[in-house]
């Protein structure tokens, strides 16, 4: 089983730049997060979670354990006292988020699109 590392947005700036009549960026689109944005709109979350593959299966796996209240580990109290200090303001995976595993990163876009690899922060 592989680790999966999960960055939470902590600015949305990157949804507002990203949001338009046009909806979503396409792939590879320069609007999508560079290192740059990685470093300085996200954190990585205190926990790892376990991951088979970088299917979108199990992507969607960790989207749900991030949002069903009773699994959520960032749902316990120090984990929300974690999220404030550091200027994250949701608990739960959100269009923006990003999931790493074995240095690949994968955005989530949205339920109709779900993710999207991040070459650019490989």
């Amino acid at each position: 089983m592989k680790k999966a590392s999960i960055y939470y947005f902590k600015n949305i700036k990157w949804l507002l730049t990203v949001q338009s009549e046009d909806g979503y960026p396409k792939k590879g689109d320069p609007r999508y997060p560079n290192k740059g944005d990685l470093k300085l709109d996200y954190v990585r979350l205190p926990v790892r979670l376990d991951i088979k593959d970088t299917t979108e299966q199990s992507l969607d796996d960790i989207y749900k354990t991030l949002n069903v209240d009773e699994i959520n580990p960032m749902g316990e109290q120090k984990m929300q006292d974690w999220l404030k200090a550091n200027v994250v303001k949701h608990t739960s995976m959100s269009c923006g988020d990003i999931i790493e595993v074995e240095g690949k990163y994968f955005i989530c876009d949205d339920d109709e699109r779900g993710w999207t690899e991040l070459k650019q922060l490989e």
